[in-house]
């Protein structure tokens, strides 16, 4: 450790004239993905400090949507100096992390042999575990479909707690980013650029298979505090939130629907929101006697554990109980959804996790709970999944995950086709939906289709949602990087009536260059150690995009190509019709496959940033083509020529 760090650091007034101090000052306060921005700033100037590497790829451990940029930065910084303190086991973590169970195992059993005696040798012990459950119930995989939700509902703030109208056709969510109402703010919730920003609960309502542009659910309900949607009543007259009020104060809260808006929430009684702990979700059954809900209370079994409350004759509710050991074990226990059968599905740390939260579900006997079931891959990942919750029908489930390929911090999610039976629904399911469209007069929330890195700044009066710029989190196709020919597809000549608009065969349309990545031309950037590399090596590919990626050229342009076929009537991305603009019709080629693309941008980052939003909105085979002087280039050529800055041999 450098002596430089070896003291607290006070919280910073002016952090860009200090970004080693700031970033120790975040990372010792937890706020990994606040200190993140000034690791990377401090190494600009010191590039081969291995230590801010290490802390640096730490913090990346916490951001989902790169966490590929963990193990790559851990390991960098561990070439320079191997004695890093903990270096094993954080690297271990990242390989986790990765779906990489043997490398993580190895790299864990080794921080076991070396570290001395301290608590993290527990956890160690434990992540071994979460490899191993992992390892095996990746072998016996689900028929479980999973779909991010995309734009408009993900972005890349943090969206998660969905709550489901019995139709399917409302969701009630939890939004946090730069969008939420009051902007950065301190603990005491005073306007703070270093502050953070709190939660707010949105409503969508789905148009066929659209969601609508989410809106704010009721300015009676959202403030400047915290607000999380937990549950809501069979008949969608009971809203249960999460409310913050300030630092030290927050509890479960129910909001009453009168037919045209939503009652000031009122604070559940001492039964629920008990003195000195903490109870942050719920779930209420379907003829709303019964609550379960998570608690931090003394006498539980170790950390969150879940509780049940019954209603009272006289509307309170009554004592909590412990849902005992079947469901409860010594680590965390959250989310519960108690279905209308009376079994239950909820998150847990515990039982045979793959790492982080995992969904369970526990079935009601007479006797007390069966021993749950882990809800599997690729429902479950190593990272937190959680809320689970289901449609009146139990056929389609909604949750939210920060696993790789967020778009932002967490998403939101739907699960279809799964292992498990369907649920028969005994809720008394009233015939409106929880909130009709026209009823809550409440501002909407503006959806602004933009091209990657488009600045939005929140407004004074209107909240924007952007749309995703992640770059390099997700699987690169190999036909992105490697190959010269493109992938061919081998569909038959039939009328297919999602065909493409009839424009002419030698048009394209360009989507304007996004503003976020300007151009470092002026000096060469060598690009020698690139040359022969397997690009498919996501680390590579990383470090090609943090090296490369702002390099712009005279004559270099560069688009994503998402389609090739022979039979160009047959192509349909009705997916990506939500961007601007639609998908272009690239001429035919001489090999008679007519490709298609989008976008046309002055940097391979630009491009990068782009593929990554057609990649969240389920188009996996999209990759990113090079024209230099009017000829098509692979990213093999570029790299052989410096992005034509040249002078490799």
């Amino acid at each position: 450790m450098q002596s430089a760090f070896a003291q607290k650091h006070k919280k910073p007034t002016r952090p860009q004239e200090n970004y080693p101090g700031a970033a120790e000052y975040y990372y010792e306060q937890g706020e990994y993905l606040k200190a993140l921005p000034y690791y990377k700033k401090a190494l600009e100037t010191d590039s081969l400090n291995a230590y801010l590497i290490y802390k640096l790829g730490i913090c990346y451990l916490h951001k989902n949507d790169e966490k590929e940029q963990s193990l790559f930065l851990i390991d960098k910084a561990c070439k320079i100096t191997p004695d890093l303190e903990g270096a094993k086991l954080y690297l271990a973590m990242a390989y986790h992390l990765n779906d990489r169970y043997d490398g993580a195992i190895r790299y864990f059993n080794m921080y076991l042999m070396d570290a001395p005696i301290d608590q993290n040798k527990k956890l160690a012990a434990r992540y071994i575990e979460y490899c191993e459950n992992a390892k095996q119930l990746i072998k016996i995989p689900t028929r479980t479909q999973i779909t991010n939700l995309a734009v408009p509902l993900n972005t890349v703030g943090s969206e998660y707690a969905p709550l489901i109208s019995p139709d399917g056709m409302t969701m009630i969510y939890t939004y946090k980013g730069e969008n939420s109402l009051g902007g950065l703010l301190d603990e005491n919730l005073n306007p703070d650029e270093n502050g953070d920003y709190n939660e707010d609960i949105l409503i969508s309502h789905r148009s066929g298979n659209t969601w609508d542009a989410p809106v704010s659910i009721s300015n009676n309900i959202n403030t400047k505090g915290a607000e999380i949607g937990l549950a809501i009543s069979a008949d969608g007259k009971t809203l249960y939130l999460y409310k913050k009020i300030s630092k030290d104060k927050g509890g479960i809260y129910s909001s009453k629907w009168n037919g045209t808006e939503w009652s000031v929430p009122e604070a559940l009684g001492p039964n629920i929101n008990s003195k000195g702990s903490w109870e942050g979700s719920c779930s209420v059954s379907s003829d709303g006697q019964s609550l379960y809900f998570t608690s931090t209370r003394k006498g539980g079994f170790g950390g969150r554990d879940l509780y049940i409350s019954r209603l009272q004759a006289d509307g309170t509710w009554g004592a909590a109980q412990n849902l005992g050991p079947e469901i409860n074990t010594k680590y965390d226990e959250d989310s519960p959804f108690i279905c209308p059968d009376g079994n239950l599905f909820f998150s847990s740390k515990g039982l045979n996790s793959m790492g982080g939260y995992d969904i369970f579900y526990a079935v009601r006997r007479d006797s007390g709970w069966a021993k749950p079931l882990n809800m599997g891959f690729p429902l479950n990942s190593t990272d937190d999944d959680k809320y689970y919750v289901t449609t009146a029908r139990g056929d389609t489930g909604y949750f939210s995950s920060g696993r790789k390929g967020t778009m932002g911090d967490q998403d939101l999610f739907m699960a279809t086709s799964g292992s498990y039976q369907p649920i028969e629904s005994k809720a008394i399911i009233s015939a409106e939906p929880i909130v009709a469209k026209q009823s809550p007069p409440v501002e909407p929330v503006t959806v602004k289709q933009v091209t990657p890195r488009d600045s939005i700044k929140p407004a004074d009066t209107t909240r924007v949602h952007p749309v995703a710029t992640a770059i390099a989190t997700d699987t690169i196709p190999k036909t992105t990087l490697t190959t010269a020919t493109d992938t061919i597809h081998k569909t038959s000549s039939a009328t297919v009536t999602d065909t493409i608009p009839k424009t002419s065969p030698a048009t394209v349309i360009a989507t304007p260059p996004a503003t976020g990545f300007p151009c470092m031309s002026d000096s060469l950037i060598n690009l020698t150690w690139f040359v022969g590399k397997n690009l498919d090596d996501k680390a590579i590919y990383s470090k090609l995009i943090e090296t490369a990626g702002k390099i712009c050229a005279e004559g270099l342009t560069f688009t994503v190509q998402i389609g090739a076929y022979r039979h160009p009537e047959n192509f349909k991305h009705l997916n990506l019709r939500s961007l601007e603009p639609p998908p272009a019709v690239a001429k035919p080629y001489p090999d008679g496959i007519t490709r298609f693309t989008m976008g046309e941008f002055k940097t391979f980052g630009e491009a990068e940033a782009f593929r990554q939003t057609i990649v969240h909105l389920n188009t996996k085979d999209a990759w990113i083509t090079a024209t230099y002087k009017g000829e098509r280039k692979l990213l093999g050529e570029c790299i052989a020529n410096n992005f034509w800055g040249k002078a490799i041999k």
